[in-house]
């Protein structure tokens, strides 16, 4: 069977059988336009290394012979296939070879299915490069590597937009604000999601956290279509209320009840730390050893309280002399009782006031930080804004946001860049929130 080359590469392409495995040596447009003249001479010297001069005298290009009019925006049809080229500079081809042919088109409707699902597994199943790899050769019987799948992502991830995005994901206008700080990366990170549906719908890195790039961030987040927000729960951030007072001056402000009894949590953590390090000066190493041990047990939730939680906070109450122990828990039920069982804001002041007229500063330097967060007013004003607005939240849903984030980053170790990151959050919007696969 002797065969063109023409008709050789059809039936290469089609699968259909060949006579020999057809092979050319050819120079790319790009390189011609590039490199030009001396190019040129190397083609000349070595003739017999990359095939025979085309139309001109020019040398050959790979698919196709190079001729002026390609570079005039001509398109060449034959029966074999067709390029649509308008310019072939170097760096940039505008329109690919493209062949329709039966064998082609079948295989590029596997390539892109291949590409589908090695992008959905790894955003929606948090798959990491390496098993897509090995899920590529046992299905597909296809190789792929971690830079073909980041480059995959990154194609389909530059068709789409935050604006686009948002507005088909409607958001609701209670967002939640908080810090975020990505694994391998040097800079702070703002986050903000959608407390009712709870999208996460914008992330951006700021150069710090003063007020001024926090605005910023608020611009931008406006720019994308968010124009109205009745409300915003935010960490408690001294940035934060003044920068959205200057983007959104109608938006109400609540400090997250999470991150309240994250700071209080802190004190009186430091505070039994104290206490066991005392113990353990003054002889009493084992005691200060359970004291340690023990010491987060003291911060749980009374409705979170095991039995053996319970026996142990007993123990170690009855064998202290100090009556620390026992003052922490009398004073989180008090501080729970400020934002749980109040019923206005002037009832919470008031509680929140008992706490220092009953001289709780004066008992441990470490009550004496919660007793200040609480009179602070820039602090506490934005503490109780849910017991005067009916429409307001008092918890938000940031820390999902931010250990869902977490979970992106544990099977690649981190996102080696902020659009990396942004890049995976478009598509996980597309895909987990939209339904777009």
């Amino acid at each position: 069977m002797s065969l063109s080359s023409r008709e050789r590469v059809k039936r290469a392409v089609e699968f259909r059988g060949i006579d020999r495995i057809p092979l050319m040596h050819a120079v790319l447009p790009a390189a011609w336009y590039r490199f030009g003249g001396k190019l040129n001479q190397i083609l000349e010297k070595y003739p017999k290394n990359l095939g025979k001069k085309g139309k001109g005298g020019k040398p050959a290009t790979a698919g196709y012979k190079y001729t002026q009019e390609l570079a005039e925006s001509i398109t060449i049809n034959d029966d074999f296939g067709y390029v649509e080229g308008r310019s072939f500079q170097y760096g940039e081809v505008v329109k690919s070879l493209s062949l329709p042919v039966k064998g082609i088109i079948k295989y590029q409707r596997a390539t892109n299915r291949v590409i589908k699902e090695g992008v959905a597994g790894n955003v929606l199943d948090n798959t990491p490069p390496e098993k897509i790899k090995g899920r590529f050769a046992r299905f597909f019987n296809v190789t792929g590597s971690r830079r073909t799948l980041d480059r995959w992502k990154h194609k389909e991830a530059d068709k789409l937009n935050f604006k686009d995005l948002i507005e088909k994901l409607k958001p609701s206008k209670v967002l939640c604000l908080d810090d975020l700080d990505p694994e391998r990366s040097t800079r702070k990170h703002l986050i903000i999601s959608d407390r009712i549906k709870r999208y996460i719908l914008y992330l951006d890195a700021l150069l710090d956290q003063s007020e001024e790039e926090v605005v910023k961030y608020l611009t931008i987040l406006k720019g994308l279509g968010i124009n109205e927000v009745t409300c915003f729960i935010v960490d408690m951030r001294k940035s934060f209320p003044p920068a959205i007072h200057k983007v959104y001056p109608e938006a109400k402000i609540q400090y997250d009840y999470f991150h309240i009894w994250e700071a209080v949590n802190r004190h009186l953590d430091n505070a039994m730390k104290d206490y066991s390090r005392y113990l353990r000066y003054v002889g009493f190493p084992d005691l200060a050893k359970r004291v340690w041990c023990y010491r987060r047990t003291f911060l749980k939730h009374p409705k979170r309280y095991t039995d053996k939680d319970k026996e142990i906070t007993d123990e170690i109450i009855l064998s202290c002399r100090h009556e620390l122990p026992a003052n922490i828990l009398v004073l989180e039920d008090q501080i729970r009782d400020i934002f749980e069982k109040s019923s206005s804001e002037d009832e919470a002041y008031e509680k929140k006031n008992k706490l220092y007229f009953e001289g709780w500063h004066k008992k441990n330097r470490h009550f004496k930080k919660i007793i200040k967060l609480f009179i602070n007013v820039p602090m506490c004003e934005y503490m109780f804004t849910y017991l005067k607005e009916p429409d307001v939240l008092r918890s938000g849903n940031s820390e999902n946001s931010i250990k869902l984030v977490r979970s992106w980053e544990n099977p690649r170790y981190g996102f080696r860049t902020t659009k990396g990151l942004q890049d995976h959050l478009k598509l996980y919007q597309k895909m987990k929130y939209l339904g777009q696969i």
